[in-house]
């Protein structure tokens, strides 16, 4: 086979056994890091310096490891704050698989969101924001909108691999009155974005969510949203109110402190920060899977109600990562697994009439398919994940096989299918990925 050419059916997926099939877990992690080289009245480099804050953010994220790293609350005047956190934090002590997005701001907030990933495991296809809600009213912050494909063994011999899309929010906080209804059409926001502009199945929404309790019209529309296609999943499906209940004194993700100041104070007591995934996620309908049970709140031993974590005992873990969040936050980092499933392909050829199909994958400039001189395929096309058709050209052939070309050199970067037509009617379509 010609070197950097995947052989792949763009026909039926098989997948081994579960006993034979290889997976990877990830783990997600979401941390809200408390005005992080952003000076506030309250906030100075004295009660909240950032060189501690990455000393101590490097400790959690060298104990946590994780694959993906949502963060919310980093100084957003310009990109140098998410860059030192990378260079700081993350990628120090011989450390280098980290990377991040592209910074985002919406022109007027103080803070930013940003995301961090293992390079060596995932790749960073694409990105957008929400910064609207339905009205056309502007959000108080960006909800950004990562588009991840898992850097799968058999990416060099396959033309498939997994998708995940990530939201990274930081949503309006306070209680009652206009703060809910920022935050209830914040999520309106956000269920219509991914209607409209999400084609993948594993999406996660995540953040310092400040919701009190699940009545909030905001955490319903992630939840029972009118489309329940599009629902999100609580992977511990614990409804009620969350603020100042002992009942969910395991949940509770903010603050870490008793004593305010910088830090918020009045002890655990509300779980501002979640993580939630969609019903694909959950049922393992597409390659990725929520590994249960695997929800938490690091630090949070179910014993620390309205107190400081580091008060007496605290073995949900050692003793310098709890000091380590302490210093680091008034929240707690939430985190949870997700098992992606490395996929085989296989092909059904009798209905491919035993055409086989070659294309590089991930593409630069030329689209360029080369199948079987058998083949029945006639047309190919590519469209965008919402089904618009962007390019079309007519198979040719020769004595050696049937080729179709296409320069989608002006595409931007990102994923989208690739539909052939074959010549008794049959639909077949598959993923490639922009450069």
């Amino acid at each position: 086979m010609t070197k950097n050419y995947y052989l792949t059916a763009l026909c039926v997926f098989i997948f081994l056994t579960s006993n034979g099939q290889a997976v990877e877990k990830l783990t997600v992690m979401t941390y809200n890091l408390l005005n992080y080289r952003n000076t506030t009245s309250f906030c100075t480099t004295s009660n909240n310096n950032p060189t501690g804050k990455e000393s101590n953010l490097n400790t959690v994220v060298a104990y946590s490891q994780p694959d993906i790293l949502v963060c919310q609350e980093i100084g957003g005047a310009s990109a140098q704050p998410v860059d030192q956190l990378l260079l700081n934090a993350l990628n120090i002590n011989g450390v280098t698989k980290y990377s991040k997005a592209n910074y985002s701001n919406n022109g007027f907030s103080s803070l930013v969101n940003m995301v961090y990933f293992d390079n060596t495991k995932l790749v960073l296809a694409s990105q957008d924001f929400i910064n609207k809600d339905l009205s056309g009213n502007n959000l108080v912050r960006l909800i950004d909108v990562y588009r991840f494909y898992y850097k799968d063994p058999l990416l060099n011999k396959q033309s498939d691999t997994v998708f995940i899309t990530v939201l990274a929010a930081h949503l309006k906080a306070g209680q009652g009155g206009s703060n809910e209804i920022q935050r209830k059409d914040a999520t309106a926001a956000v269920m219509s974005y991914i209607q409209g502009n999400v084609g993948d199945d594993n999406v996660i929404f995540c953040g310092d969510l400040n919701i009190y309790k699940s009545q909030e019209l905001a955490y319903q529309n992630l939840i029972n949203h009118s489309n329940s296609t599009y629902n999100f999943v609580d992977p511990i499906n614990k409804p009620g109110v969350w603020h100042n209940t002992s009942t969910f004194a395991e949940y509770h993700t903010q603050s870490t402190h008793t004593s305010s100041g910088c830090f918020s104070g009045g002890g655990l007591d509300d779980r501002f920060d979640q993580i939630l995934v969609s019903n694909a996620m959950m049922n393992n309908a597409d390659g990725v899977n929520y590994v249960p049970n695997s929800y938490k709140a690091l630090g949070n031993d179910g014993l620390h109600f309205n107190q400081a974590i580091n008060n007496g005992s605290n073995n949900s873990a050692p003793s310098s990562i709890i000091n380590a969040m302490y210093n680091l936050s008034d929240h707690l980092p939430v985190l949870l697994e997700i098992e992606i499933r490395q996929n085989s392909i296989g092909v059904n050829e009798s209905s491919l009439n035993n055409s086989q199909v070659l294309f590089e994958n991930p593409v630069n400039d030329i689209l360029n398919i080369r199948l079987n001189p058998n083949s029945l395929a006639e047309t190919s096309r590519v469209l965008d994940l919402q089904g618009r058709m962007l390019k079309e050209c007519q198979f040719n052939s020769d004595v050696s096989k049937v080729y179709c070309e296409m320069n989608v050199s002006n595409l931007p970067k990102g994923a989208y299918l690739v539909q052939i037509t074959t010549k008794d009617g049959k639909l077949i379509q598959q993923k490639f990925l922009k450069n």
